[in-house]
Protein backbone atom coordinates (compact mmCIF):
# COMPACT_ATOMS: atom_id res chain seq x y z
CA UNK A 1 0.00 0.00 0.00
CA UNK A 2 1.28 4.01 -1.39
CA UNK A 3 2.77 5.63 2.18
CA UNK A 4 1.88 9.66 1.88
CA UNK A 5 4.53 12.06 3.75
CA UNK A 6 3.21 14.00 6.21
CA UNK A 7 4.27 16.97 4.88
CA UNK A 8 2.59 16.03 1.36
CA UNK A 9 -0.79 15.23 3.20
CA UNK A 10 -0.76 18.61 4.89
CA UNK A 11 -0.18 20.32 1.58
CA UNK A 12 -2.98 18.12 -0.18
CA UNK A 13 -5.18 18.99 2.80
CA UNK A 14 -4.68 22.73 2.74
CA UNK A 15 -3.52 24.89 6.06
CA UNK A 16 -6.72 26.74 6.05
CA UNK A 17 -9.01 23.00 6.56
CA UNK A 18 -5.76 21.88 9.57
CA UNK A 19 -5.96 25.11 11.64
CA UNK A 20 -9.65 24.31 12.41
CA UNK A 21 -10.88 23.83 16.09
CA UNK A 22 -14.10 21.51 15.38
CA UNK A 23 -15.34 20.32 12.37
CA UNK A 24 -19.28 20.41 11.91
CA UNK A 25 -21.17 17.20 11.74
CA UNK A 26 -22.00 16.63 7.33
CA UNK A 27 -19.21 19.32 6.51
CA UNK A 28 -18.80 18.03 2.61
CA UNK A 29 -15.92 19.00 0.27
CA UNK A 30 -13.11 16.36 -0.84
CA UNK A 31 -10.19 16.37 -2.60
CA UNK A 32 -9.11 13.85 -5.27
CA UNK A 33 -5.97 11.59 -4.20
CA UNK A 34 -4.91 9.31 -6.82
CA UNK A 35 -8.09 8.06 -7.75
CA UNK A 36 -10.12 8.55 -4.63
CA UNK A 37 -11.91 11.13 -2.92
CA UNK A 38 -11.01 12.00 0.63
CA UNK A 39 -12.66 14.53 3.15
CA UNK A 40 -10.21 17.49 3.14
CA UNK A 41 -11.51 18.50 6.91
CA UNK A 42 -11.27 15.88 10.24
CA UNK A 43 -10.28 16.46 13.33
CA UNK A 44 -7.63 14.01 13.45
CA UNK A 45 -5.93 15.46 10.82
CA UNK A 46 -6.30 19.13 12.87
CA UNK A 47 -4.94 17.33 15.92
CA UNK A 48 -2.02 16.14 13.72
CA UNK A 49 -0.98 19.00 12.49
CA UNK A 50 -1.87 21.65 15.28
CA UNK A 51 -0.70 19.19 18.40
CA UNK A 52 2.25 16.87 16.58
CA UNK A 53 2.56 13.50 15.21
CA UNK A 54 4.13 11.96 18.59
CA UNK A 55 2.22 9.54 21.10
CA UNK A 56 2.31 11.88 24.35
CA UNK A 57 2.24 8.69 26.21
CA UNK A 58 5.06 6.75 24.48
CA UNK A 59 6.75 8.97 22.24
CA UNK A 60 6.25 6.70 19.37
CA UNK A 61 6.20 8.81 16.42
CA UNK A 62 3.83 9.01 13.16
CA UNK A 63 5.75 8.68 9.55
CA UNK A 64 3.68 8.65 6.85
CA UNK A 65 0.29 8.14 5.89
CA UNK A 66 -1.37 5.46 4.18
CA UNK A 67 -5.26 5.29 2.48
CA UNK A 68 -7.37 3.19 4.28
CA UNK A 69 -11.33 2.53 3.65
CA UNK A 70 -14.03 3.14 6.32
CA UNK A 71 -14.09 -0.14 8.56
CA UNK A 72 -16.32 -2.74 7.35
CA UNK A 73 -16.77 -1.01 3.81
CA UNK A 74 -15.74 -3.39 0.58
CA UNK A 75 -13.36 -1.37 -0.87
CA UNK A 76 -13.99 -2.14 -4.49
CA UNK A 77 -17.72 -0.59 -3.57
CA UNK A 78 -16.67 2.61 -2.76
CA UNK A 79 -14.12 5.38 -4.10
CA UNK A 80 -14.34 7.28 -0.22
CA UNK A 81 -11.03 6.81 1.49
CA UNK A 82 -9.17 8.77 4.27
CA UNK A 83 -5.60 9.17 5.71
CA UNK A 84 -4.44 6.96 8.68
CA UNK A 85 -1.76 8.44 10.23
CA UNK A 86 0.81 5.31 11.39
CA UNK A 87 4.13 4.87 13.02
CA UNK A 88 7.27 3.25 11.21
CA UNK A 89 6.19 -0.37 13.11
CA UNK A 90 2.68 -0.25 11.44
CA UNK A 91 0.72 0.82 14.98
CA UNK A 92 -1.81 3.22 14.11
CA UNK A 93 -1.98 6.94 15.42
CA UNK A 94 -4.58 8.08 16.97
CA UNK A 95 -6.66 11.25 18.18
CA UNK A 96 -7.52 11.29 22.29
CA UNK A 97 -9.47 13.34 24.32
CA UNK A 98 -7.80 14.79 27.35
CA UNK A 99 -11.11 15.36 29.37
CA UNK A 100 -13.27 12.42 28.40
CA UNK A 101 -16.67 12.90 26.35
CA UNK A 102 -18.36 10.82 29.50
CA UNK A 103 -17.18 13.37 31.81
CA UNK A 104 -17.80 16.52 29.34
CA UNK A 105 -15.11 17.05 27.27
CA UNK A 106 -15.45 18.90 24.00
CA UNK A 107 -14.91 17.36 20.73
CA UNK A 108 -12.12 20.16 19.46
CA UNK A 109 -8.89 20.11 18.78
CA UNK A 110 -7.85 22.13 21.95
CA UNK A 111 -9.41 19.02 24.00
CA UNK A 112 -7.36 17.10 21.97
CA UNK A 113 -4.13 14.96 21.53
CA UNK A 114 -2.10 12.65 19.60
CA UNK A 115 -1.58 9.17 21.14
CA UNK A 116 -0.97 6.01 19.63
CA UNK A 117 -3.71 3.40 19.67
CA UNK A 118 -1.84 0.47 22.16
CA UNK A 119 -1.60 4.11 24.64
CA UNK A 120 -5.16 4.99 23.45
CA UNK A 121 -6.62 1.61 24.39
CA UNK A 122 -4.16 1.53 27.54
CA UNK A 123 -6.20 4.97 29.22
CA UNK A 124 -9.58 3.58 28.17
CA UNK A 125 -9.31 1.06 30.84
CA UNK A 126 -8.01 3.51 33.47
CA UNK A 127 -10.35 3.95 36.31
CA UNK A 128 -11.96 7.80 35.30
CA UNK A 129 -10.99 8.56 39.32
CA UNK A 130 -7.40 8.04 38.49
CA UNK A 131 -7.47 10.20 35.35
CA UNK A 132 -5.31 13.80 35.94
CA UNK A 133 -5.72 17.29 34.21
CA UNK A 134 -3.33 19.79 33.94
CA UNK A 135 -5.73 23.42 34.58
CA UNK A 136 -4.41 26.86 35.22
CA UNK A 137 -5.17 28.28 39.09
CA UNK A 138 -5.64 31.51 39.34
CA UNK A 139 -5.23 32.12 43.15
CA UNK A 140 -6.33 35.62 44.61
CA UNK A 141 -3.58 36.81 47.01
CA UNK A 142 -6.07 38.55 50.19
CA UNK A 143 -8.29 35.69 50.17
CA UNK A 144 -6.36 32.69 48.84
CA UNK A 145 -9.48 31.45 47.00
CA UNK A 146 -8.79 29.68 43.58
CA UNK A 147 -10.52 29.58 40.48
CA UNK A 148 -9.85 27.09 37.88
CA UNK A 149 -9.51 27.04 34.32
CA UNK A 150 -9.36 24.72 31.39
CA UNK A 151 -6.82 26.10 29.46
CA UNK A 152 -4.02 29.29 29.30
CA UNK A 153 -6.89 30.60 26.64
CA UNK A 154 -10.09 30.23 29.01
CA UNK A 155 -7.71 32.20 31.76
CA UNK A 156 -6.45 34.91 29.41
CA UNK A 157 -9.97 35.55 28.48
CA UNK A 158 -11.72 35.34 31.82
CA UNK A 159 -8.26 37.89 32.82
CA UNK A 160 -9.21 40.44 29.71
CA UNK A 161 -13.12 40.43 29.12
CA UNK A 162 -13.70 39.73 32.90
CA UNK A 163 -11.17 41.14 35.10
CA UNK A 164 -9.69 44.17 33.36
CA UNK A 165 -13.14 45.02 32.25
CA UNK A 166 -12.57 45.01 28.55
CA UNK A 167 -15.82 44.45 26.39
CA UNK A 168 -15.79 43.49 22.73
CA UNK A 169 -18.25 44.94 20.24
CA UNK A 170 -18.40 42.72 17.35
CA UNK A 171 -20.05 45.69 15.53
CA UNK A 172 -17.57 48.00 15.49
CA UNK A 173 -14.69 46.50 13.81
CA UNK A 174 -11.85 49.21 15.20
CA UNK A 175 -12.92 48.39 18.74
CA UNK A 176 -13.22 44.75 17.72
CA UNK A 177 -9.53 44.99 16.31
CA UNK A 178 -8.38 46.99 19.46
CA UNK A 179 -10.22 44.69 22.13
CA UNK A 180 -8.33 41.79 19.74
CA UNK A 181 -4.93 43.15 20.75
CA UNK A 182 -5.62 43.48 23.98
CA UNK A 183 -6.82 39.91 24.23
CA UNK A 184 -3.34 39.04 22.45
CA UNK A 185 -1.72 41.01 25.65
CA UNK A 186 -3.89 39.28 28.13
CA UNK A 187 -2.34 36.03 26.45
CA UNK A 188 1.24 37.38 26.97
CA UNK A 189 0.49 38.29 30.22
CA UNK A 190 -0.49 35.43 31.57
CA UNK A 191 2.03 33.04 30.09
CA UNK A 192 4.41 35.52 31.89
CA UNK A 193 3.23 35.68 34.89
CA UNK A 194 3.24 31.75 35.24
CA UNK A 195 6.50 31.26 33.34
CA UNK A 196 7.98 33.54 36.26
CA UNK A 197 5.35 33.22 39.53
CA UNK A 198 4.37 36.82 39.15
CA UNK A 199 1.61 38.31 40.79
CA UNK A 200 -0.75 39.55 37.88
CA UNK A 201 -3.96 41.35 38.76
CA UNK A 202 -4.09 40.43 42.46
CA UNK A 203 -3.89 37.04 41.27
CA UNK A 204 -1.42 34.56 41.58
CA UNK A 205 -1.30 32.32 38.30
CA UNK A 206 0.19 28.65 38.24
CA UNK A 207 -0.56 25.19 36.00
CA UNK A 208 -1.13 22.14 38.59
CA UNK A 209 -2.68 18.94 38.32
CA UNK A 210 -5.92 18.14 39.44
CA UNK A 211 -7.78 14.59 39.84
CA UNK A 212 -10.97 14.59 38.10
CA UNK A 213 -12.34 11.72 40.38
CA UNK A 214 -15.59 10.72 38.14
CA UNK A 215 -16.44 14.61 38.27
CA UNK A 216 -16.26 16.94 35.13
CA UNK A 217 -13.83 19.92 34.82
CA UNK A 218 -16.77 21.93 35.52
CA UNK A 219 -17.69 20.91 38.03
CA UNK A 220 -14.57 21.39 39.64
CA UNK A 221 -14.36 24.51 38.49
CA UNK A 222 -17.47 25.55 40.21
CA UNK A 223 -16.50 24.14 43.45
CA UNK A 224 -13.26 26.57 43.37
CA UNK A 225 -14.66 29.31 41.62
CA UNK A 226 -15.23 32.75 43.01
CA UNK A 227 -17.11 35.43 41.52
CA UNK A 228 -14.65 38.49 39.32
CA UNK A 229 -15.96 41.70 39.56
CA UNK A 230 -14.10 44.06 36.98
CA UNK A 231 -10.74 45.55 38.53
CA UNK A 232 -7.94 47.77 37.19
CA UNK A 233 -5.17 45.81 35.62
CA UNK A 234 -1.94 45.94 36.87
Amino acid sequence: MKRYGIQEVFDMLGEENLKVQRVKHGTRGSIEVDGYLVKHQSLRYATFYQKGTTCVCCGKQGTHFKLDVERGVDPESTKRRHFNLYAEDGTLMTKDHILPKSLGGEDCVENLQTMCKTCNELKRSTPQEDLELDVVVATEIQSGKETYYRSIEDAAYKLCMVIRGIGLDKKNKKIKQTCVRKAVQATLDLMNAINTKSVLCNRLWTIEKRIIGGKSLEEIMLEGATTDEPTQAM
